[in-house]
């Protein structure tokens, strides 16, 4: 993944979580941006409930984890 795919994957994680929704995905996707560094994988990786902040993170694009798979496999 390049920076801007993991800045994303943030951002979408902390939409997922309930940190803000789509209204406010510019400003989480900045802050994401502000925060990046080479920690951030851990960081992701770290994060209890990652795979289920993720699908929440989709599911408030109106996406789904088998729409990306289809998608992109």
């Amino acid at each position: 993944m390049n920076e801007d795919e993991r800045v994303d994957l943030v951002a979408l994680m902390w939409v997922g979580r309930g940190d803000g929704g789509l209204q406010e995905w510019d400003e989480l996707r900045a802050e994401a941006a502000r925060t990046h560094n080479r920690h951030t994988v851990l960081y992701l990786l770290r994060t209890p409930l990652l795979p289920d902040f993720l699908e929440g993170g989709l599911a408030e694009f109106g996406r789904s984890c088998e729409d990306f798979e289809r998608e992109h496999m």
